[in-house]
């Protein structure tokens, strides 16, 4: 005979029901779902799979619901009603509350990933320089600045072509309006 697992991920068979309940979602003669008591999601490895993702440590992907960008969702049972972003869960079991100000950053560049140490709490400017659509590194602006000292004959165009971005974005980072 086959046998179902139960959804919250404990790994524990489930039983075959034998009355209809509509409102659990239950056919008489079809697997339940989950095992009496289990759809509460309680925090564990049942949650998430690990992945080797190429960062230093394997990283650790969330299983269950996701928002559209991948970033994982956790239904808290101690919280009536409510949800939050799983990486923020795990980061706060971990570590504490995030700062004031501050986001997490994966470093693993992997939004469903919910491993700690794969998290950091940075500001949003600090967020956006180091993210996925970012065109620039930190070395690469170092390098700019360098190029850029008063009395040479580089224009901000021909730095833009030379890093592949416009020379608007060149500009702002000479005056400090962007990678402060």
């Amino acid at each position: 005979m086959n046998q179902k697992l139960c959804e919250c991920g404990c790994g524990q068979a489930v039983s075959i029901a034998k009355l209809t309940d509509n409102r659990r979602g239950v056919r008489a003669g079809e697997f339940r779902r989950f095992v009496a008591g289990h759809p509460r999601l309680t925090w564990g490895e049942h949650l998430w799979r690990v992945e080797d993702c190429g960062f230093t440590t394997p990283c650790w992907i969330w299983l269950r619901a996701r928002k559209e960008h991948g970033y994982g969702i956790f239904a808290n049972p101690d919280r009536i009603s409510t949800s939050r972003l799983a990486h923020r869960e795990a980061y706060e079991r971990e570590y504490g509350l995030i700062p004031p100000g501050h986001e997490l950053d994966h470093l693993c560049k992997q939004p469903p990933c919910v491993r700690p140490d794969h998290l950091e709490a940075v500001t949003h400017a600090q967020n956006m320089q180091r993210g996925r659509k970012a065109k620039l590194t930190a070395e690469q602006v170092r390098e700019i600045r360098a190029l850029h000292k008063p009395g040479t004959p580089v224009y901000n165009r021909d730095l833009g072509e030379r890093f592949g971005v416009s020379h608007r974005t060149i500009a702002a980072i000479l005056k400090g309006q962007s990678w402060q």
